[in-house]
């Protein structure tokens, strides 16, 4: 995970590792205590979820502020309220990008369908 912007966010960023990985890595359902305020999901139309998606989050700006591999059909991460994009990226090449927004005590759940056999 690359983090290129310190303080406050440095928290955030550490915390949405460490969910993302241990939530995405086993598949399980999170607990209330590790909801985040995003979960983003990949997924392929009758297929299995997608061993390895780089991801990208960035801030409103366009500031990248986590950069990691999905290893599982989701991710949650926890940022603050406002605007980001996320780029996520198969093996294949192939890319999805979306814009959401995160607000104070609601989970964004982001959906990035790809298309099979690209």
């Amino acid at each position: 995970m690359k983090i290129h912007h310190w303080g406050f966010l440095l928290l955030m960023l550490c915390t949405a590792l460490v969910m993302g990985r241990s939530d995405s890595e086993s598949g399980r359902d999170e607990s209330p205590a590790h909801q985040g305020s995003a979960k983003l999901v990949f997924f392929q139309r009758g297929a299995p979820y997608h061993p390895a998606v780089d991801v990208v989050v960035r801030s409103e700006k366009g500031r990248p502020l986590i950069a990691t591999t999905a290893r599982g059909p989701w991710l949650v991460v926890s940022l603050p309220e406002g605007w980001y994009t996320v780029r996520a990226q198969r093996e294949s090449g192939q890319v999805r990008n979306a814009r959401f927004r995160v607000e104070s005590g609601q989970r964004q759940e982001v959906s990035l369908r790809f298309v099979r056999g690209h």
